[in-house]
């Protein structure tokens, strides 16, 4: 779903041309866009949902350590040991 998100919003939000950057049919980025607003509620067809999941992105790449998971509100930061 990031890369469908990635490649939407890369689209300008154009569903055509994010399935044809991902070899896909258009059918399939709007499911996978419908399950990333199941997913996260937020819509990445509204404007400020979109905006909030593009800086939600845009943080995730430059902090890979911070995950959000489904059954958690907050994030979750790993401390790994380094291996």
């Amino acid at each position: 779903m990031l890369e469908t998100l990635d490649a939407f919003f890369s689209a300008s939000g154009t569903l055509e041309s994010a399935a044809r950057a991902l070899f896909v049919h258009p059918n399939t980025v709007r499911y996978r866009l419908r399950r990333v607003a199941e997913v996260t509620g937020l819509s990445p067809l509204a404007a400020r949902d979109a905006y909030a999941l593009q800086v939600a992105l845009t943080v995730g790449r430059l902090d890979p350590v911070v995950t959000l998971t489904p059954n958690r509100t907050k994030p979750h930061i790993s401390r790994g040991t380094g291996q």
